[in-house]
């Protein structure tokens, strides 16, 4: 056994993967004579120590798959030997074996607990803790144990008695009297770790003074603490405040506004102003989340302390160096202005005047300042816009604007960008600012200006800054109107985006992808008169595809089809906005945009990876958006696309959930927009949308989609629709059989959508058929069944808004397509049941419900 541990440790990955096969093979033969042999070797001092460590997590992982199935469960005397030996090897030296046996004791108890046979653990720890003869190793590790234990069970798994023993320990081992500071540290972060299990001490006044005090004293800097010390106090402190903010009022307006207060004001270690902020930050979370809800006490600590905090975060703002940062690394002047955001989210208009000192003496002034004075108030100003009133706000962002877009041509280049993103914050938040066309122009030429600095971080504040303009001032997406007020810039903000972007950059950049999605802005919110303009962008587009393309099929082995897969998806997305926005005029590009497609189509068969299957659905996407565009100028490529779509929806072990569902959708887009090149491909979309309904392997969430579909190819059919009616309505029949239990909401929501999609399908197949006095009449019987089947839907007590519309399109079609061939007052009961549920409060009608709702009535009951 010896050897195979030995193994176990082999930098050779079949060896060592043969070992603990052969390790789990001896533990599933002869479980007990197993254990017995690890325990030994555990216990064996003369053996290497990382055999012993080996030895002990080969036990622990053991009784850890052992904890779902019967094994060592049901064997007590196994049980009973593995405790008799481990417990005591609490008490193990070196401490990187007694780390392990920590582990393996957790595990133990996680085992124990739920059983009610944890006892001798629980004994074995806390007197490995009160006990005063006990070294401090054996103290820090039973201190860990603790905490390994409380991070692995559910608070209810532990008795009253336990929690409060353990309790007892942890607070020995913190309390100020404890001199060893790394029993202390142990005992803080164990206490970290038990604030769940503790809710009952914390309601008694008492104990929860006891606890806060000792979090406090170690989180206070003495000469006998260490910062790892105040970094875990600190930690445990934040939890406190997520888990029991209720029981605070007592201890924050002196001790805890005091020790966060000066945790702030230290120098020694970052960690402890930062946790310090993250403090405050949390009590802002919970009080923004109490104030929007209005029903849970609310102290308002933030209101009440937030005049000496800002001060001091608009402090911590200010760097002390200017070397270049990651966006990713989270540092002092970072948590201090999301705080300072999270503080104005809550405190609103109080946040001003305390602020506006910060700035008058940092930004407005007219003495020379540093350069990270000005950057700290111009940030502080941006991280504020989304709490106070638009009222409050509109003065000073008029007073300070002029300032802010001076400083986007300062020569520093933290400053440059600090305005570049409040600039952004601005237009945001404030866009009322936009309405004056003076503002505006400044605002648009500095936007301009951006687009060319030297960083590529204000150029990206700058793009945001586009996107936000478009979405602010333009028109809805694809409902344009004949100008706008950014209509002029425009082109020349374009011009620089295309500039920008001209260069293709082969790696994932995330700048490259924010320049395309402002330029996708501006389209969807483009106006008449920039026609002109989307078609300069789409022409570029197009062509910077075909040239990725060419470059794919010359790639060199330096690169692979991946490293284009970013660019081409961000050029797609322009072209989407570009198709959608322009609508049939993008017809003088289909035959382009259409080679493209079945080119792209045809390398990516060459690949199959994740990323390429990204890309295939953005470009199926383009085909969606040509047939809705274009209409009937798109009939030359259905022949070419049908069998595309067969591909992706026929049934296959990796069938992509997301490129069949983008298929149903196209299938939908042909029937319903170019309904006689549908026709002949009729056959083969039932064929496809049959066998996903019949293929339980299928995402269950096409399920619906599928069978909506039915309803789009007999409506394009209409007549000839009729030899697929039956195959139609079994499957129908068989999706009514379809019951939720009322306690799996995920199921009542799918059956709903089911029941949706199966009016949907039906409903098609209505106004197919009903365009011929013969297939109407063949169709009459199946009505009368499906009207029963709704009168049973209106009869329940829950229906989406959604089925309920769908129950109201199909009421006033039979009414219109029959007349009196169907009795009114089968009609007039269902739609009386509907009315009712909704006038009894218990089903809810939309607006758009309510008008469907007249609009049946009238067809049904003409007088």
């Amino acid at each position: 056994m010896e050897a195979l541990l030995y193994q176990t440790l082999s930098t050779d990955d079949n060896e060592r993967k043969k070992a603990v096969q052969l390790l789990e093979r001896h533990g599933t033969e002869d479980y007990s004579n197993y254990a017995v042999i690890i325990c030994h070797i555990i216990a064996n001092y003369q053996l290497q120590d990382n055999v012993r460590m080996s030895a002990g997590l080969a036990l622990k992982n053991s009784l850890a798959g052992s904890h779902a199935c019967i094994g060592i469960l049901a064997d007590q005397r196994t049980k009973h030997m593995i405790k008799t030996n481990i417990l005591p090897l609490l008490a193990t030296k070196p401490r990187s074996v007694a780390n392990i046996i920590s582990q393996l004791v957790a595990t133990m108890a996680t085992i124990d607990l739920p059983l009610g046979e944890a006892d001798d653990i629980i004994t074995t720890l806390v007197d490995n803790i009160t006990q005063r003869h006990r070294p401090s190793n054996v103290k820090q590790v039973a201190l860990q144990t603790i905490g390994y234990i409380c991070e692995s069970v559910q608070p209810e798994l532990l008795s009253t008695n336990q929690k409060n023993a353990l309790l007892t320990a942890i607070i020995d081992g913190s309390r100020r009297e404890q001199l060893d500071v790394e029993v202390k540290i142990a005992a803080i972060k164990a206490l970290y770790n038990s604030l769940e299990f503790i809710r009952g001490n914390f309601e008694i006044s008492v104990e929860r003074d006891f606890i806060i005090k000792v979090i406090c004293d170690a989180a206070t800097p003495n000469a006998s603490s260490t910062t790892e010390l105040q970094v875990a106090a600190y930690e445990c402190l934040n939890k406190v405040a997520g888990l029991y903010y209720e029981k605070l009022e007592d201890y924050m307006t002196s001790t805890l506004y005091n020790l966060t207060l000066n945790g702030m004001a230290q120098t020694s270690d970052p960690s402890v102003v930062l946790l310090s902020i993250e403090f405050w930050s949390t009590i802002c979370d919970i009080e923004v989340i109490r104030k929007k809800e209005n029903t849970a006490l609310m102290f308002s600590f933030a209101d009440k302390s937030m005049i000496s905090i800002i001060p001091t975060l608009c402090k911590l703002m200010i760097k002390e160096h200017d070397k270049p940062e990651s966006d990713d690394e989270w540092d002092i002047p970072k948590a201090a202005c999301n705080c300072l955001s999270l503080l104005a989210s809550c405190c609103k208009d109080l946040v001003v005047p305390s602020l506006i000192q910060f700035i008058e003496k940092n930004l407005l002034t007219t003495d020379l300042v540093d350069w990270s004075q000005k950057e700290a108030a111009i940030i502080a100003f941006g991280s504020i816009l989304n709490g106070p009133s638009k009222i409050k706000m509109k003065p000073l962002i008029e007073q300070i604007l002029p300032t802010i877009l001076a400083c986007g041509k300062d020569l520093n280049m933290h400053v440059r960008l600090a305005a570049a993103r409040t600039l952004t914050e601005i237009i945001k938040e404030s866009s009322q600012m936009l309405d004056q066309p003076a503002t505006l122009h400044s605002i648009m030429s500095a936007i301009k200006r951006g687009l060319g600095d030297s960083s590529q971080k204000v150029r990206h504040s700058a793009c945001i800054g586009i996107i936000h303009c478009a979405e602010r001032l333009g028109p809805s997406p694809n409902k344009p109107i004949d100008t706008g007020p950014i209509s002029e810039y425009t082109h020349s903000i374009i011009t620089c985006l295309l500039e920008n972007s001209k260069t293709f950059d082969l790696q994932d950049d995330p700048y490259m992808q924010t320049v395309y999605e402002a330029i996708a802005a501006i389209v969807k919110h483009s106006t008449k008169d920039c026609d002109h303009v989307v078609e300069l962008i789409t022409d570029s587009t197009i062509a910077r595809l075909e040239i990725l393309y060419l470059a794919e099929t010359r790639m060199s082995n330096a690169f692979s089809v991946n490293d284009v897969i970013p660019l081409q998806s961000s050029l797609i997305g322009v072209l989407l906005s570009c198709i959608y926005r322009l609508s049939v005029k993008i017809s003088v590009y289909s035959n382009r945009i259409m080679r493209l497609f079945f080119s792209m189509l045809l390398l990516s068969q060459k690949e199959c990876n994740k990323s390429i299957s990204v890309l295939v659905e953005d470009v199926y996407l383009l085909a969606s958006a040509m047939i809705i565009s274009i209409g009937s100028h798109f009939e030359c490529f259905v022949d070419e696309l049908v069998p595309h779509i067969a591909n992706i929806m026929l049934p296959s072990p990796n069938q992509d959930c997301q490129l069949c569902s983008i298929g149903i959708g196209i299938i939908s887009d042909l029937c319903s927009t170019i309904p006689s090149m549908a026709k002949p491909h009729a056959p083969l979309f039932v064929q496809l949308l049959l066998d996903n309904l019949s293929n339980n392997d299928l995402h269950r969430d096409l399920k619906p989609a599928s069978l909506s579909c039915f309803g789009d190819v007999a409506h394009a059919l209409g007549p000839e629709f009729l030899p697929f009616v039956n195959a139609l309505m079994m499957i129908i029949q068989q999706a009514g059989n379809l019951q939720a239990n009322q306690n799996d909401q995920d199921m009542v929501v799918y059956v709903d959508a089911i029941r949706v999609a199966m009016i949907e399908a039906f409903v098609g197949t209505l106004q197919g058929l009903g365009q011929n006095a013969y297939t109407r009449n063949v169709f009459l019987p199946h009505v009368n069944g499906f009207m029963l089947f709704v009168n049973s839907l209106v009869k329940e007590n829950s229906r989406s808004d959604a089925l309920n519309q769908a129950i109201l399109g199909l009421l006033g079609d039979v009414a219109r397509i029959y007349e009196s061939q169907v009795p009114s007052s089968m009609l007039e009961s269902v739609l009386h049941d509907l009315m009712i549920g909704n006038l009894k409060g218990g089903i809810y009608f939309s607006n758009r419900t309510k008008e469907l709702a007249q609009w049946a009535q009238k067809i049904i009951t003409p007088h």
